[in-house]
C-alpha cells in the first residue's frame, strides 16, 4: 500500500516541504511563511503526516509479514537517515573550516567551534542538535520507537500507548523533562539550547496520534471521508482565531497575550488543536483541490519528501557559508536568486534518469 490511496498527502507534503524550505532561508519572505496557517507551522504538519504514514504502511506489513520485517525495515531506515544526518553535520563543519568566515555555519555552530571533540560526540549520539540539525534528529528517535508502539498497540489496543503519550507531553508543558534530560547528559557539556529546539518529550504525542490513525484508517474496510456540519464549523472557526493570532490582530494577538498557548518547542495546546482543525479541513476540501493542475509540481515535491528536504537542507548550509542568518540584510533580488536556486534543487531532485537525459539533451545546443 503506498500514498496513493490518498494522493492529496503527496501534494500537502510538497506544500509543507516548500513552506519549511522559505522558512529556513534568510529571506523576508520567511516572516509569511512559518506558521503560514495560524499558530501551527510546516513542521508539525510533515511530523504527522509521517506518523499517519508510518502507521498506515507498517500496520499492513506488520499483518502480512509479521512484527521482524517491520522491525528491520524501520531500524534500517533509521539508520539510513542517521548516516545522513552526520553527513550533513559533517558536510557543515568541512565547509565551515574550509572558508576563513562563514557567518551563518559560524552562527550555528559556535559550540562545535568552542568545543568541537564534545560537539562531534553529542551530533554522533544525536544530543548536540544546533539550528537546522534538530528535526532529523527526532524523526530518527520515533522511528526506532516506532515498531514496538505498534506491536504492543495492535495487539493490546491504542488507549495504554495515547494515554502515556498524552501524559508526557502533559509533564513537558510543565517543564520537568528537558532539564532531567540536560541533566542526565550534561557530562557531555552541552548547553541545554544546543540539544535541539524541538521538545522531543512534547512532539511525541503527534507521533503517536499520527500512528494511531494510520493503523485505523489501515484497519478500516471503507474509508469515509464526510466530516459532520457542526465540526466543519468548528474548525473553521478556531482556525480563524488562530489565523487573527498569527497576524497580529491586536485582540487576538496570542503570541503577547498568551504565549504558553502557542509555543512551538513544546508543541503548545493551540497548535495542536490548530493543526487538527486544519486536517479536518483538509480531509473535506483536499482532495478536489489535489487535483488541481497547478497542484502537480507539489505532489512531484511529495512523493520525492525525503530527497527533497536533504536538498533543501543543503541549500540552506551553502547559503549560510555567504550570509548570516543572524540578520544580514540582503536585497529582494539577492532574495528572489537565493529561494529560485534552492527551489530549483529541490525540483532538481525529483527529476528521472529519462527526465534528465532530457533535458540535458534540450539544453545542449545542437550543431
Amino acid at each position: 500500500m503506498s500514498a496513493l490511496r490518498f494522493p492529496g498527502l503527496d501534494v500537502l507534503r510538497g506544500v509543507l516541504l516548500v513552506l519549511m524550505a522559505v522558512s529556513h532561508l534568510p529571506t523576508r519572505f520567511r516572516a509569511y511563511s512559518h506558521d503560514f496557517w495560524g499558530v501551527t507551522s510546516a513542521a508539525e504538519g510533515f511530523v504527522l503526516v509521517a506518523a499517519f504514514l508510518a502507521g498506515l504502511l507498517h500496520s499492513q506489513r506488520a499483518r502480512t509479514r509479521g512484527f521482524p520485517a517491520v522491525r528491520q525495515q524501520l531500524f534500517a531506515r533509521a539508520f539510513e537517515l542517521y548516516r545522513v544526518h552526520l553527513a550533513l553535520f559533517t558536510l557543515a563543519v568541512m565547509l565551515r573550516h574550509a572558508r576563513h568566515r562563514a557567518p551563518g555555519l559560524e552562527h550555528w555552530l559556535w559550540f562545535h567551534l568552542e568545543q568541537p571533540l564534545h560537539a562531534m560526540a553529542g551530533a554522533t549520539l544525536l544530543l548536540y542538535c544546533p539550528a537546522l540539525f534538530d528535526i532529523l534528529p527526532m524523526y530518527i528517535a520515533f522511528l526506532c520507537a516506532t515498531p514496538f508502539i505498534l506491536e504492543f498497540a495492535m495487539s493490546r489496543g491504542f488507549r495504554g500507548p495515547l494515554v502515556a503519550s498524552v501524559l508526557l507531553w502533559g509533564a513537558a508543558q510543565c517543564g520537568v523533562v528537558e532539564p532531567l534530560r540536560a541533566a542526565t547528559f550534561g557530562w557531555l557539556g552541552i548547553p541545554a539550547a544546543e540539544m535541539g529546539a524541538f521538545q522531543w518529550s512534547a512532539w511525541q504525542l503527534l507521533w503517536v496520534v499520527g500512528l494511531w490513525l494510520g493503523v485505523s484508517v489501515g484497519a478500516a474496510r471503507e474509508h469515509d471521508q464526510s466530516v459532520p456540519a457542526w465540526a466543519l464549523v468548528l474548525a473553521f472557526g478556531i482556525c480563524a482565531l488562530c489565523l487573527a493570532g498569527r497576524y497580529g490582530l491586536p485582540a487576538f494577538d496570542l503570541s503577547q497575550r498568551l504565549p504558553q498557548l502557542v509555543d512551538k518547542w513544546r508543541l503548545a495546546p493551540l497548535r495542536i488543536a490548530n493543526l487538527f482543525c486544519l486536517a479536518l479541513l483538509a480531509v473535506r476540501f483536499g482532495p478536489p483541490v489535489a487535483r488541481w493542475a497547478g497542484m502537480r509540481l507539489f505532489s512531484r515535491l511529495g512523493r520525492a519528501s525525503l530527497r527533497v528536504f536533504l536538498a533543501h537542507l543543503v541549500m540552506c548550509v551553502l547559503v549560510a557559508l555567504v550570509v548570516d542568518d543572524a540578520g544580514e540584510s540582503l536585497t529582494l533580488s539577492q532574495e528572489l536568486a537565493i529561494l529560485g536556486a534552492t527551489l530549483l534543487a529541490m525540483v532538481a531532485v525529483t527529476l528521472s534518469r529519462a527526465e534528465l537525459r532530457w533535458f540535458s539533451s534540450y539544453m545542449t545546443p545542437t550543431r
